[in-house]
């Protein structure tokens, strides 16, 4: 038995060492047939939308510290927004300079041969690909949610952001002024 497990193992390494050796370099026009295929595009002008909630937890934190206010006023939220509108500019001034598209392609390009690509592509026209392809924005979502509810608990639980700013802080004190 034993006699048949190394030359059959042997011949399967052998066959993946070939394919690899041998599998053509990626297509261009097959690459940028998979980033439309993903929306690469359209995921990304959806992420940027998704940036308001951050930007507005970020701007009431920066307000609230600068003020010292618990409870905000008119002027606070005038700056909120003001906040928010620069980083606003900000992101669509450097989200124009991006070419999403290109990204992806050479991404697909550089890490994927050509059958990989085709294979893949394959399966996105499926609609099983499609439907899987539209429900990945959403997956990431809950996902990371679900991570920073279990990194909430896990920091309360273990006091880790006190622990972090003493340790921090201690660092910090030995430094001159």
């Amino acid at each position: 038995m034993m006699k048949f497990i190394k030359p059959l193992a042997l011949g399967i390494l052998a066959s993946q060492m070939i394919s690899i050796a041998f599998a053509s370099p990626a297509q261009v026009t097959t690459a940028q047939k998979i980033v439309d295929l993903t929306h690469l595009e359209s995921d990304f002008n959806n992420n940027l939308k998704d940036l308001q909630s951050m930007y507005l937890n970020q701007a009431v934190t920066l307000v609230k510290q600068h003020t010292g206010h618990q409870t905000l006023t008119a002027q606070d939220n005038q700056a909120i927004e003001r906040i928010i509108q620069v980083y606003n500019k900000n992101t669509t001034t450097i989200s124009k300079s991006l070419d999403i598209k290109k990204i992806g392609t050479d991404i697909y390009l550089k890490n994927y041969s050509e059958e990989e690509l085709k294979a893949y592509q394959k399966f996105l026209e499926t609609p099983e690909g499609a439907s899987i392809v539209q429900k990945i924005p959403m997956f990431s979502v809950v996902f990371n949610q679900e991570v920073a509810k279990y990194t909430q608990a896990i920091n309360v639980q273990n006091s880790i952001s006190q622990k972090t700013n003493t340790e921090v802080g201690q660092i910090l004190a030995t430094l001159p002024k």
